[in-house]
């Protein structure tokens, strides 16, 4: 009778420790990875070491030249991704003098919990001193586009490439195109860069991206929720399969690069503990196609481009002409 007693205690309590797990699976599916207007899972704004989160980088560069976007004549363009969302995207196109439209185009992508507009800093820099067209693009649970969960960039590979092929429609079959992404955004541009990528995609530029959702959730509950447990990851990744249609695992940036057949450029602040520095060291390790590193020190993250701007610009510019673009 007593083993059956303690049989039945320790039932009771795996029983109790699964549902506590799988509540808890479910919080953190709703908080990171289901559309929310505004991010909970950010890292605080300063750390011990006094980084700043990307909500904080929010109020520098991800504001700069919003107004300057918003006033410039961009076009609203919509298409439907291939599992049937509506993804909204803003066309910025550069007429040369003789009113002729370049065959240079960017494709601008975000990071997590922003929108188009949050890289309209990139966007002047290739308008206005590059002459490319801009391609500014709202992620699927983000901004005007449809969706109600985030992708972390996996899902969103395979929209990038849409939309690199609405720009072929606008441009024409000789355009020449870059992806540029940054945070979620550069892991997004990383992810796509595995799969066929349309000729017309000449090179990829990813800043601080991750090298797999798997691996920075797990930095994030351990560095800035002081939890560190395998299990709820685990659970919550299986959750996110069923609810969303990926898991943490495949979403892999450093697999995909493995694939690369375009070159990458890897930008990352050497003082990033949001995204830690190391995971870009891994990230181009694992490239075998025609790459280049570039760590802005000190810069903390999503910092690169404000804290180290003029290198950061010739070395993108010198990258482009590099991959093949006229300039």
């Amino acid at each position: 009778m007593k083993s059956i007693k303690n049989s039945f205690l320790i039932i009771l309590i795996i029983f109790t420790l699964t549902a506590e797990l799988s509540s808890c699976a479910r919080f953190y599916y709703s908080v990171a990875v289901k559309r929310n207007d505004k991010s909970t899972v950010v890292a605080p704004a300063s750390d011990s070491n006094g980084s700043a989160d990307e909500e904080e980088a929010g109020e520098s560069i991800f504001s700069t030249d919003r107004n300057w976007f918003g006033d410039m004549p961009y076009v609203n363009i919509e298409i439907i991704s291939g599992d049937g969302l509506k993804l909204a995207g803003y066309w910025l196109p550069y007429l040369s003098d003789d009113r002729k439209l370049t065959k240079n185009t960017v494709i601008l992508v975000h990071g997590y919990s922003m929108d188009a507009f949050s890289m309209s800093s990139f966007a002047r820099y290739y308008f206005n001193e590059l002459g490319f067209n801009v391609l500014a693009v709202d992620a699927r649970g983000h901004g005007a586009s449809g969706g109600d969960y985030i992708g972390f960039g996996w899902h969103e590979r395979f929209d990038i490439i849409d939309w690199a092929d609405e720009v072929s429609k606008l441009t024409g079959d000789d355009s020449s195109i870059v992806l540029h992404g940054i945070s979620m955004g550069g892991a997004t541009v990383m992810m796509s860069s595995g799969e066929q990528l349309p000729d017309t995609v000449v090179c990829i530029v990813e800043d601080c991206g991750y090298t797999s959702v798997q691996d920075e959730l797990t930095y994030q509950l351990k560095h800035f929720r002081n939890i560190d447990n395998p299990g709820l990851v685990k659970r919550t990744s299986r959750y996110t399969k069923k609810k969303a249609g990926y898991s943490f695992e495949e979403a892999s940036a450093l697999i995909q690069v493995a694939e690369a057949s375009v070159p990458l450029f890897f930008i990352h602040g050497g003082a990033d503990t949001f995204v830690p520095t190391e995971m870009v060291y891994r990230l181009y390790d694992a490239c075998s196609c025609e790459k280049e590193l570039f760590i802005a020190e000190g810069a903390e993250h999503a910092r690169a481009w404000e804290l180290a701007n003029t290198e950061y610009r010739d070395r993108l510019k010198a990258f482009l002409i590099n991959s093949g673009f006229n300039i």
